[in-house]
């Protein structure tokens, strides 16, 4: 998902930069009604401060410092009023951005929304390979939920119990099954070090930018 928002970038124009800004904004949301409604400034509102601007800033080249703070005065209000048209397009325009540029402002980039968590990984398929000692396990890819790195734990001789595995952290018992793990990030997987004729108890997780996924439902396999 994308989000786009009115770029505030003519906070730091010049005299009449701001007003040809000022004045495409004018055009392109009052123009509109139908478009950009409940708006927090009336049009008539609006032009008066554009107007107010636009007298202020030739008194200023005319006359220079001592109608610098008027000049100041009325371009801070004409701001304040495009801060609030801004927010209102936003609002209305809800990421859209041909609208944003129907009101005469600039779209800002795309940016990510958070990603979601990931759920529990439901498929998993293990199974002994041609060299003794290894097990292949693999998962389907997870879409729609940013990057995402894939673990494997293997449990010898018996299941892991239900408080093993908490919010991504793993505790080993002294007393408890051994345990392999492999955190190389991958979904297809080759686990070493398996002992031949033993049972094992597969699971796999996945990790992304929000957080940890639960175990999946153990799938067992003999090593060869």
């Amino acid at each position: 998902m994308k989000n786009r928002r009115c770029r505030l970038v003519f906070r730091t124009y010049g005299k009449f930069v701001l007003d040809t800004f000022a004045n495409g904004v004018k055009v392109g949301v009052f123009s509109n009604p139908t478009v950009f409604v409940n708006l927090s400034v009336t049009e008539s509102n609006f032009s008066i401060l554009l107007s107010n601007y636009n007298i202020a800033t030739a008194d200023y080249d005319i006359l220079g410092k001592t109608k610098r703070t008027t000049y100041l005065v009325a371009k801070e209000n004409l701001i304040k009023a495009l801060d609030q048209l801004a927010n209102d397009v936003n609002v209305i325009a809800a990421g859209d951005a041909s609208l944003i540029l129907l009101a005469g402002f600039s779209p800002t980039t795309a940016t990510n929304f958070r990603n979601d968590s990931v759920s529990k990984i439901q498929e998993v398929i293990v199974k002994t390979t041609m060299v003794s000692g290894q097990i292949s396990v693999e998962t389907n890819a997870i879409d729609n939920s940013g990057p995402i790195f894939y673990g494997t734990i293997c449990s010898e001789g018996a299941p892991l119990g239900h408080t093993d595995f908490i919010e991504g952290q793993i505790s080993i018992k002294a007393d408890g099954p051994r345990i392999i793990m492999d955190l190389n990030k991958s979904r297809k997987k080759i686990i070493f070090g398996c002992t031949p004729g033993a049972q094992y108890y597969v699971y796999m997780f996945a990790v992304n930018a929000v957080g940890v996924s639960p175990l999946s439902d153990p799938r067992t396999v003999w090593a060869n």
